[in-house]
């Protein structure tokens, strides 16, 4: 098969529907209808102010507030006395910004898609910001993380007041009170987003070291191995501090930064308080995601995966003293029930009596006490949670997990295979639930996307990997090679106008520290680059770079870019080449037509994950058809 489909719009790739045609077999799984939501109606609005407290990189069970053995919560845990506190809240991405995207649209990432920071959030969605406007708030957005502060991610769309401080995280609260002492009317609605225990785990001076030979210091051992791009089978050498090897000094300090943040709200507490506002602002606190720490299922500090210890995160509301509805037996509550940061905003505007728009796909927790289904996504991972029970679809490790909470609760052992009835039911939930979720994407394309429906579940599975849907303007055939678990990808080829164009061809999880690609190259006029990152995220690994008399090698770093090498060679115009380039722990090759042109050794992007991504500089042309990228 050689489709020559010609694109001549900007374009970028999203994850694919796995399924359709399937037996719902879990209940509760309706999906907010696309499109603008409904006009707010002003009447039943409460004038309560309201604080959205996110801390990031912050896991539930070392929260004293959940019975963690050290007092890494005190405030929390008094301010909990009179809020409402939930055990079993999950996170529906494992990293900040989708997570973050979710929490201020109540939308899936499989509706909003801002799986990773070059992926901006669509405008056209309605955020809470936007909502709370309608009602006269005024509305900040308070960050400190850089990676959410940026005109073009729009997780602040419809903010007055839009600012990044960065760590430590007592500017971010400084800065939320510079917004709440302006004199502008009206009550306020602020989204503060504190650093929180992210790495690296550098605590203040009034917290370093706080936990450091405390009676829970134990017997860990050292560091298994320093990388280059830690996380799996050791510590990543930008996270260690000092050259200390120790792993418990790093679990403290991590504890160190939750009682850092702890304090932090304590501030915005009493803060507010002095001012008066405290009895008439509903204060949430929750977090974007967790932190694997110690040999989480093989890794060390870093949040991947739908693992616990990444996947649950605190929530706890505190509301209004005079709040009526809804009643006051929700005070000082604790509901071991299952919910996730999808259900924020509507739990928010409900509590508030405003009315929720229609793209909310979360429920109302003040109303709808357990939403019964817990459903996440990432690059290359889905996951469903629905009572004691727990499946992933990706990720790494097997495919296809599954782990029972309560016989489980550290999820060592997958039962997918031994309750086939239970699996395949979860299974179809997830496909049909992130079915669903996709189509709510503003420009959802038309047509089928490999197959109309696929014959079972598994198979659905076998072909979840990122790619566009769209027939009209690119198409795409995919096929397992026999004998690997290879996935070559048929039939790409695109224009440009005046500007340039970028976009994701597919992204798949490479072997570690291994990565190989090969395509057919047609370049018809100008240079066109191809890039090859080691993360998802656009602008961090090599490029290639290609022209007519010549390709040239790189590795990158956001804005930094150093040449590794370049190749005289005539590629010609209009002329098909192949062209192939492989990565092993730092040697890089890159071969024309079958003969190696040129070698280099770069060990920073030694860890790759199999991301490739195509650059045209203005009034470019390449056809590209036949492109393989190999486990």
């Amino acid at each position: 098969m050689d489709l020559r489909i010609v694109c001549s719009r900007p374009w970028r790739f999203f994850p694919s529907a796995l399924a359709g045609g399937l037996l719902l077999s879990v209940q509760g799984l309706a999906v907010g209808a696309p499109g603008a939501p409904t006009e707010p109606s002003r009447r039943g609005g409460n004038r309560y102010n309201v604080v959205q407290i996110v801390l990031d990189t912050t896991r539930a069970d070392h929260m004293s507030l959940y019975g963690y053995e050290r007092e890494t919560t005190p405030h929390l845990d008094a301010l909990a006395e009179g809020s409402v506190t939930w055990t079993h809240c999950r996170t529906n991405a494992t990293f900040t910004y989708p997570s973050v995207a979710t929490i201020v649209t109540s939308l899936l990432p499989q509706s909003h898609r801002t799986y990773a920071p070059t992926l901006g959030l669509h405008e056209s969605y309605t955020t809470i910001f936007e909502v709370m406007k309608e009602y006269d708030y005024r509305t900040a957005f308070i960050s400190g993380n850089s990676g959410l502060w940026s005109p073009d991610r729009n997780v602040d769309q419809g903010a007055d007041y839009s600012v990044y401080r960065g760590r430590p995280d007592s500017r971010a609260t400084r800065a939320f009170f510079e917004f709440v002492d302006d004199p502008a009317p009206g009550p306020f609605f602020a989204h503060i987003q504190y650093f929180g225990s992210h790495a690296a785990y550098t605590p203040s001076a009034a917290f370093d070291s706080m936990f450091v030979n405390d009676e829970f210091y134990g017997d860990l051992g050292d560091t298994p191995k320093i990388l280059p791009r830690g996380c799996v089978g050791g510590l990543d050498r930008g996270t260690m501090v000092d050259s200390i090897l120790a792993l418990d000094y790093y679990v403290a300090q991590y504890d160190a930064l939750v009682a850092e943040s702890d304090h932090e709200i304590s501030k915005v507490l009493n803060g507010l308080q002095k001012r008066g506002l405290l009895d008439s602002t509903l204060v949430i606190v929750t977090a974007d995601h967790g932190e694997l720490l110690v040999n989480d299922h093989g890794r060390y500090f870093c949040h991947t995966t739908f693992f616990e210890g990444n996947n649950r995160v605190p929530l706890i509301m505190k509301m209004p003293r005079d709040m009526t509805d809804p009643p006051a037996f929700f005070a000082g509550k604790t509901f071991d029930t299952h919910c996730s940061l999808l259900d924020l905003m509507p739990t928010i505007l409900g509590a508030l009596g405003m009315d929720i728009p229609a793209q909310c796909q979360g429920v109302n927790l003040l109303e709808t006490l357990d939403p019964g289904l817990v459903v996440g996504g990432e690059i290359g991972s889905q996951m469903i949670q629905h009572g004691r029970y727990k499946l992933v679809l990706g990720g790494g490790g097997d495919s296809l997990s599954l782990y029972d909470f309560e016989a489980d609760p550290r999820e060592e052992h997958n039962i997918a295979w031994q309750d086939s009835s239970l699996t395949q039911n979860l299974l179809d939930a997830l496909i049909i639930r992130s079915e669903r979720a996709e189509k709510v994407w503003p420009e959802t394309p038309k047509g089928p996307f490999f197959k109309e429906t696929f014959e079972n579940s598994a198979e659905a599975a076998r072909h979840f990997f990122l790619g566009d849907r769209d027939p009209e303007w690119f198409g795409w055939d995919s096929i397992e090679e026999p004998g690997s678990k290879n996935m070559v990808l048929r039939g790409y080829s695109m224009e440009t106008g005046a500007d340039w164009l970028t976009g994701s061809c597919a992204i798949v999880e490479a072997a570690r520290k291994s990565y190989s690609n090969r395509m057919h190259v047609q370049l018809r006029r100008g240079t066109a680059v191809i890039q090859f990152c080691y993360t998802s995220f656009r602008g961090i690994g090599y490029e290639l770079v290609l022209r007519p008399d010549q390709i040239e090698l790189a590795t990158v770093f956001r804005d930094h870019r150093t040449v590794l090498g370049t190749a005289e060679v005539p590629l010609g115009l209009g002329a098909w080449n192949h062209i192939s380039f492989g990565a092993r722990k730092g040697s890089l090759s890159v071969a024309l037509n079958g003969t190696t042109v040129m070698q280099a050794y770069e060990r920073r992007w030694d860890d790759i994950h199999g991301t490739t991504e195509f650059k045209l500089e203005a009034n470019s042309e390449v056809w590209i058809d036949n492109i393989a990228l190999f486990k």
